[in-house]
């Protein structure tokens, strides 16, 4: 069993919900270790906004900051969020599913992610990319151009990867 366990949470709705299921387990041996933030992992301390739908339903991303649903959230940088939370000996497990945001958010972590102590689990969502693609471009060369384009940026970001891994 881990020490804490730290969820990132930008989505208002989607946060809401995880607070209500956390809070339905505050009998449970666990329950002080899972600290829970409504802020969003980012390459850099600051604001985002974004939305895809209506929230709550794992499709809220960044990419997507222009959609009639969006709402602003605060970032924080990973560096600064293990400095300020006293983890840069700990050994960190990180799960990063965030629609899109890996392209950015990857990168500025390289050192961190180079440290053999820390171990990642993430998804990539290159579809989050392809849909705008397809709807948006009339012929079939610019759709084949967009398609290498976000093939590109979702390759380029494994081949920064400091350690092995496997793609599934």
């Amino acid at each position: 069993m881990s020490k804490y366990a730290y969820a990132f949470e930008p989505d208002p709705v989607a946060f809401n919900i995880l607070k209500s299921n956390h809070d339905l387990n505050e009998n449970m041996e666990w329950y002080k270790k899972v600290n829970l933030l409504n802020k969003a992992a980012g390459a850099e301390n600051g604001y985002i906004i974004g939305s895809i739908t209506s929230g709550g339903d794992s499709l809220s991303s960044t990419l997507f900051y222009n959609d009639a649903t969006q709402w602003k959230v605060e970032t924080i940088k990973i560096t600064d969020f293990i400095d300020a939370s006293n983890l840069k000996n700990e050994r960190i497990f990180f799960k990063i599913d965030i629609e899109g945001g890996e392209y950015s958010l990857i990168p500025s972590m390289i050192e961190t992610l180079s440290d053999q102590n820390n171990v990642l689990f993430l998804s990539f969502h290159p579809g989050i990319w392809f849909d705008p693609i397809i709807k948006n471009s009339l012929s079939f060369p610019g759709k084949v151009s967009g398609w290498l384009k976000v093939i590109r940026a979702h390759f380029g970001i494994l081949k920064t990867l400091p350690f092995k891994y496997f793609y599934l």
